[in-house]
C-alpha cells in the first residue's frame, strides 16, 4: 500500500467518524449522541459482547489452525482479519437484534433502516470501481475492496433477520 492510500484511508476514516457521530445525533429520537437501554436490554447486551468476545477468538483459533496446516486463502491478509471483526459484529448484532437489545428507547428505526441502506449502497460503490478497474482480484487474490462487500453482506444478512424478527413479533402479537 503506497503512502497515498494509506493518508486516504485515514483521512476517509477520521471523516467517517465524525459523519457517524453527526448522524447519531440526527437519527435519534431525543438527538443525544448515546443510545439508551433498559435494564433488561443492557443485561442482554452484556452477553451478546461475551458472545462476540468468544466468537471472534473462536474464528481466529481457527485461522491460526489453518495457518499452522499451510493452507492458504486466496485474499490478502487484512481481509482475514477483517473477517474476525465483522463476524464478532454479526455475533453481536444478530444475537441483539433476535433477543429484542439491539434497538435503544430513543433510536428512530426508520431513520436508522435508511441509513443502514445508504451505508450499504456506499460500501457497494468501491467494490463495482474496484471489479471495474479490474483491482478486485490482483495476482489472483481478493483485494482490500473485497472487504466493502463483506460489509454489505453483513448489512444484508442484519437486514433480513430485522425483518424475520418483525414478522415474528407480529405473528406473537397475534396469538396473544
Amino acid at each position: 500500500m503506497n503512502i497515498f492510500r494509506s493518508a486516504g484511508f485515514a483521512v476517509g476514516l477520521m471523516i467517517g467518524l465524525v459523519l457517524i457521530v453527526i448522524l447519531f445525533k440526527l437519527i435519534n429520537k431525543d438527538h443525544k449522541l448515546k443510545t439508551e437501554y433498559d435494564e433488561r436490554q443492557k443485561i442482554i447486551r452484556g452477553k451478546a459482547y461475551m458472545y462476540s468476545f468468544y466468537a471472534i477468538i473462536a474464528y481466529e483459533v481457527v485461522m491460526i489452525l489453518f495457518d499452522l496446516a499451510e493452507v492458504s486463502f486466496p485474499l490478502q491478509g487484512s481481509i482475514l482479519h477483517f473477517g474476525a471483526i465483522l463476524f464478532g459484529c454479526m455475533v453481536l448484532a444478530c444475537y441483539s437484534i433476535w433477543t429484542g437489545a439491539y434497538w435503544g428507547l430513543n433510536n428512530d428505526r426508520k431513520k436508522y433502516a435508511v441509513i443502514f441502506v445508504i451505508l450499504g449502497i456506499f460500501n457497494l460503490v468501491p467494490v463495482w470501481a474496484a471489479y471495474k478497474s479490474g483491482e478486485l482480484i490482483q495476482n489472483g487474490r481478493l483485494g482490500t475492496p473485497f472487504i466493502n462487500l463483506m460489509v454489505v453482506i453483513m448489512m444484508f444478512v442484519l437486514g433480513a433477520e430485522m425483518i424475520v424478527k418483525l414478522i415474528v413479533d407480529a405473528r406473537t402479537a397475534e396469538e396473544e
